[in-house]
């Protein structure tokens, strides 16, 4: 039976290891393949650590029974989504965690920890085993399960990996039938590793590049002087005073306010449609791109809607900072409508997908010009007249360094 299931698995791996594009299909058809075999899998997790500033685990949990969200009762303030996704014979849950999961003592008292530590399988044969360290055990044995068993993933990628399955079958798994799923999962965690790469790849080029930047640079582009021109709404923002700030606090303390300050704005602008191109301290370039469903008219308005996001929440973090006796964070945001080349600039080993032109030059200099017209926001000609209705004009014909071209200067109605 061993070398005979070792056969098969290998014709599925050449069949199928390639064939499919989501990390759950794959999971569900390798467990399918072990009950064609007569596992009789009933339970399976699959999980371990995640390449990400805010999501420390993710979870493939599969079960017999197929079930809709409405059935999924979870409490634990740090999951952060578990969908549901259906198959014929079961249903797997993807979930994902907030760090300090593996803090908590449900993963303290499972098995988990221990498998990594020892770098070692886990076998239990619960229809033999009266006692165990392990809560999860005595749950399993409730159910009917005849055997457990645990294996570490791709440990020698530096990536933390598991897998764990439970079986009803009644005979339990005899020696041979352990050490053939030991080999045929070394196996497994090869096509396994495409899903965990692909995933961190992803993950990371679009915290470091942005949600529209980071595909782009996955699918290829990225050749030195490879850009587009883009009609797109312009966003520049500084923070007043950071010199000042930076200088006289605790440099812990100015980084948290800082990521809270940014946390907000970033957010406001993924949420309404732009993206984030650059972090410059206390400085931030963004682009609203237009595309086939969005106009320039729509982004603009989805510009401002993202700065008064920002405006409240920063207004309410001031009134605690004044109460603190700590520091206010003020700030000055220009919006700009223009023309921007975006795309691929630097040198042949260090590049920066970002925007460049003179439309990004202007919007700088208006950013500048917010602490001399004591105001958080000032807004270009060309994005007045998107939305004319709400602006005022602050003055005309200003000069600005660098720029041949004289510019009115309009902001918001209201302050």
């Amino acid at each position: 039976m061993s070398n005979q299931l070792k056969l098969s698995f290998f014709a599925w791996m050449a069949e199928n290891s390639a064939k499919f594009d989501k990390p759950e299909d794959y999971i569900y058809n390798f467990i399918q393949f072990l009950n064609d075999n007569e596992l009789k899998i009933s339970r399976v997790s699959l999980g371990g650590s995640a390449l990400h500033p805010e999501i420390e685990a993710f979870g493939f949990t599969y079960t017999d029974e197929v079930v809709d969200s409405s059935q999924l009762q979870f409490s634990d303030p740090l999951l952060v989504s578990s969908i549901p996704v259906n198959y014929p014979y079961g249903t797997i849950l993807k979930m994902k965690f907030r760090a300090g999961i593996r803090m908590g003592e449900a993963f303290k008292n499972s098995p988990i920890p221990v498998l990594w530590e020892k770098r070692a399988v886990i076998h239990i044969p619960i229809y033999k085993t009266e006692e165990n360290d392990y809560p999860i055990i005595e749950d399993l044995r409730k159910l009917g399960f005849t055997e457990y068993y645990a294996q570490p993933l791709l440990l020698d990628q530096g990536v933390l990996s598991y897998i764990s399955l439970a079986s009803n079958k009644e005979s339990g798994f005899d020696s041979e039938t352990i050490a053939t799923l030991k080999s045929i999962l070394e196996i497994f965690a090869v096509g396994w590793l495409r899903f965990r790469q692909n995933e961190m790849i992803s993950s990371l080029l679009a915290l470091y590049l942005g949600p529209m930047a980071g595909p782009q640079v996955l699918a290829g582009k990225i050749r030195r002087g490879d850009v587009d021109t883009k009609e797109a709404i312009i966003w520049f923002s500084d923070i007043r005073d950071y010199t000042s700030i930076s200088s006289n606090y605790p440099t812990k303390e100015v980084i948290q306010w800082l990521n809270d300050y940014y946390q907000e704005q970033i957010s406001n602008i993924h949420k309404f449609g732009g993206e984030v191109l650059k972090i410059m301290g206390d400085g931030m370039l963004a682009i609203f791109p237009t595309d086939k469903n969005k106009n320039i008219k729509t982004m603009a308005g989805r510009a401002i809607i993202a700065y008064l996001k920002s405006r409240d929440f920063l207004k309410k973090q001031n009134e605690i900072k004044l109460n603190d006796n700590k520091p206010i964070i003020s700030h000055g945001i220009a919006l700009h409508h223009g023309i921007v080349q975006y795309g691929n600039i630097g040198s042949e080993d260090r590049l920066d997908f970002t925007i460049i032109g003179n439309d990004v030059n202007l919007t700088s200099r208006i950013s500048s010009y917010c602490g001399k017209y004591q105001r958080d926001l000032l807004l270009s000609d060309s994005f007045a007249k998107l939305v004319k209705n709400h602006t005022c004009l602050i003055e005309e014909n200003v000069s600005f360094k660098g720029l041949s071209k004289l510019e009115n200067i309009y902001s918001l109605s209201s302050k």
